[in-house]
């Protein structure tokens, strides 16, 4: 990406072109103080996405049984094409979406708990991200401090 500048520093016209790269321009961009940042229902709707995922890469390392993990996979993937904005299914994302999402992976936390998985790491993981999810909601309105701040 090439910007023609229009005054040198001597304060005559300059021809010289200033090359950015795409990656520094977006560095710039986003280490700046220029204001830009991301609506609050598409930033909840990321971090519910990005804690789906990570939530269904551990259930390839825990040692659930192939039933209940297909069960569970089953669960997140339904929730994940529920919210991903791509989807035609995909609903106009709210607070009360990020709450609906987070009583279902309580929901889930609680169905492995009960069928006797409560020590298991995705278990527990689920509770880490309803809690982190919980925090995200917290912070959208623009306390910025979630549920653990101090005030």
């Amino acid at each position: 990406m090439g910007f023609h500048t229009g005054i040198s520093n001597s304060g005559t016209m300059a021809t010289e072109v200033l090359s950015i790269s795409h990656t520094s321009f977006l560095r710039n961009v986003t280490t700046t103080d220029a204001g830009f940042q991301a609506e609050p229902a598409a930033r909840l709707r990321e971090e519910l996405l990005n804690a789906l995922i990570r939530l269904d890469r551990r259930l390839d390392r825990s040692g659930l049984s192939d039933d209940i993990r297909a069960e569970i996979r089953t669960a997140l993937s339904v929730m994940r094409s529920r919210y991903e904005p791509a989807s035609p299914a995909a609903p106009g994302f709210s607070r009360a979406s990020l709450n609906a999402a987070i009583r279902e992976l309580t929901g889930l936390h609680d169905h492995l708990c009960t069928i006797g998985f409560s020590d298991e790491p995705v278990t527990l993981r689920l509770a880490v991200e309803a809690r982190g999810l919980e925090r995200a909601l917290g912070g959208a309105v623009g306390s910025g401090g979630g549920s653990d701040s101090a005030s």
